[in-house]
């Protein structure tokens, strides 16, 4: 086994609950104590589950992961062959394992891990591509209310911290507009064109199709062709909103409700002009940072991890970024 110390990124989450005001650690931890084993705690949405699969207290901070994978999945793989006319695919089935004792368990395989830690309402995580706060919040919600320790009426939301700069500028100019942008494509894989060559396949990114459905009928959406029509071209969508609040109302206030709102955008495609014009970009409204962790095969030491969110928590504790 080689063991290669990594950079990723740390994400701080700000927790809380509407209408109510109640403590994440402490619900989570009723919640975990009642369903102490991963078998008990596993959520199934559509063909993906997910999973708190460890659990640790790293000095009064509770740290978990999340887990997400498909049931009876296989693996592929690509047979390289440096003297063969083509590169072949595999596929394996993880199968079961069969213990010592005569105990069978399932193999699955893993899609994407998240690592998280909770002290009272901050949260500190170490995202991946597959498995981001989002999912995070998701889970969450539907973890607690199966214990029933979230009223139908209640809302968790993990929202984002402004870097203190930000907050700073927010809390003395008045914001004016919120812009988030997504693109109107993404590019999805490719396809045999007429002459047997490969063709690049575009498909609307599910952002764009959730927003041109809000306005515009299924009928119309599928007239205009979009995806034909946007093979060669670079567009993206802009939600612009215009915040009109009187100049007594709080700029924390404000900024909150902002960073609330758009808790899920991506950083560089969000960004808020205030009176003066002063732009402040999404990535200042994000409270970021890097920690360097164990990985072990490529996989993440999770005891490793925990330990450096908590580190860097206390240390943005410490110098007040986070209060």
């Amino acid at each position: 086994m080689e063991t290669v110390r990594k950079q990723k990124s740390v994400i701080y989450k700000r927790v809380e609950f509407s209408p109510t005001s109640k403590v994440l650690e402490t619900l989570l931890k009723d919640a975990l104590e009642n369903l102490d084993r991963p078998s008990k705690r596993r959520q199934v949405d559509s063909d993906t589950t997910y999973v708190i699969g460890t659990v640790k207290n790293v000095s009064n901070m509770l740290c978990g992961s999340l887990l997400s994978y498909e049931p009876g999945s296989d693996i592929a793989f690509v047979i390289e062959d440096d003297y063969a006319n083509e590169y072949p695919i595999e596929q394996l089935s993880p199968g079961s394992v069969v213990t010592d004792g005569g105990e069978e368990k399932r193999r699955e395989v893993l899609q994407s891990a998240l690592y998280f830690g909770v002290w009272g309402n901050h949260m500190v995580i170490i995202q991946s591509q597959a498995l981001k706060s989002r999912q995070l919040e998701n889970h969450l919600t539907w973890l607690l209310s199966q214990e029933e320790l979230l009223e139908d009426n209640e809302i968790l939301s993990l929202s984002d911290e402004p870097t203190p700069s930000a907050r700073e500028q927010i809390e003395n100019l008045q914001p004016k507009t919120v812009e988030v942008g997504t693109p109107f494509r993404t590019k999805s894989g490719t396809e045999k064109g007429p002459d047997g060559e490969d063709v690049a396949t575009f498909n609307l990114s599910e952002q764009i199709q959730s927003l041109l459905s809000a306005f515009l009928s299924d009928d119309v959406i599928s007239s205009l062709k979009l995806k034909d029509s946007l093979e060669d071209s670079n567009l993206e969508a802009t939600l612009r909103l215009r915040y009109k609040r009187k100049t007594t109302k709080s700029g924390h206030a404000a900024l909150d409700d902002i960073t609330r709102a758009i808790r899920h955008a991506e950083p560089e495609d969000t960004r808020i002009i205030t009176s003066t014009g002063t732009i402040i970009s999404g990535n200042n409204l994000k409270l970021t940072g890097k920690v360097s962790v164990d990985t072990v095969n490529g996989i993440v030491d999770a005891p490793d991890a925990f330990k450096q969110l908590h580190d860097w928590l206390a240390s943005k504790i410490e110098e007040g970024s986070v209060t």
